[in-house]
């Protein structure tokens, strides 16, 4: 269960640590498409694909 937030937490702090950083709005959208989607990308996968491959190893 530990692993289970990392993707989400990471997201997170990626978007807290850009909305408080003086950057552009240009380089908060990138940062966003480069890390943030990816993360959250994980995070649908964990959450629907894995428990189906569990269900088929049982």
């Amino acid at each position: 269960m530990v692993p289970h937030g990392i993707p989400e937490f990471s997201a997170l702090f990626l978007v807290c640590g850009a909305g408080m950083s003086g950057s552009t709005f240009k380089q908060k959208a990138v940062m966003f498409r480069q890390a943030v989607i990816p993360l959250l990308a994980a995070a649908v996968i964990e959450t629907w694909v894995t428990p189906e491959i569990m269900r088929l190893v049982r």
